[in-house]
Parts: structure tokens; sequence; C-alpha cells
């Protein structure tokens, strides 16, 4: 039904689930679907969150700038475009260089490490860390 498989990420959110993440063709242009935490999805549709950061499974790598995204959590939706895409090695070089409130509202570097360390295990950071700089789409 045009529908693809980009990923499929297990204990990516909870230890004993896969997460998929699914695009679908529209008109030969792909729209990605990245699923995004509740909390999260409103920061980022308030802008009081402009920094989405992810590890660099091939699906992520893949991502371009100008590319539009729909972010989607259990309850609502919205549809972004990726305005700049910046590359790390890990996510110390990342912190180091990027405002911590912007990727968590409300937290310091210490605190937005340690949440990124509780969802990303070691080998899955080693992959690369991307951080897309998005802006909501009305």
């Amino acid at each position: 039904l045009g529908w693809s498989l980009d990923a499929a990420m297990p204990a990516a959110y909870h230890p004993n689930q896969i997460t998929q993440q699914w695009s679908y063709e529209l008109g030969g242009n792909l729209m990605r679907t990245m699923r995004v935490k509740n909390h999260f999805l409103d920061a980022i549709i308030k802008g009081s969150k402009p920094l989405e950061v992810r590890v660099g499974y091939d699906n992520i790598k893949n991502i371009r700038k100008g590319e539009r995204i729909k972010l989607a959590s259990h309850s609502q939706e919205q549809i972004v475009s990726i305005k700049d895409i910046r590359i790390y090695p890990n996510f110390d070089a990342m912190i180091d260089q990027e405002k911590a409130s912007s990727i968590v509202p409300g937290k310091n570097k210490l605190q937005v490490l340690w949440l990124l360390r509780e969802i990303y295990k070691p080998e899955r950071e080693a992959l690369g860390v991307y951080v897309f700089e998005m802006e909501p789409i009305n």
C-alpha cells in the first residue's frame, strides 16, 4: 500500500518493545514520521524545544535540511521543517556546542546528558549524534 518500514528499534523507548518508524510516499515526496514523547511534542509546537536529538540510525542519517517530517506522539501530530542538521561524535561533544534547554526545556547540560544516556545505550551513541533544528509548519 505504499508504506515503508524505515526502522525497527528494539528497546528504543521500552525495554521489552520494538518501536517502528514508517513512512509513506506522497506524490513523489517522502514524508517521514518520527515518534516523539507527548510532552516534548508540546514543547516543539510551542517553540520552546527547537532541537531534537537522535543517534545515527540509517533512517536518521538520510534526513536532509529542508525536509518536512511529521512528528507524532500518542495524542497528536505536527509537521516540522528541518532548518539545520548538526552531527557530533557523541553526546559530550554535542552538549558542549548546543543549548541544553533547547533540547529539553528547563534542563541544564548535566540533566540533558543523563536523560539522553537513559534513552540511548553507549553502542547507540557510538553511531553518532544528530541534532535537528526544526520549525513547526502551521
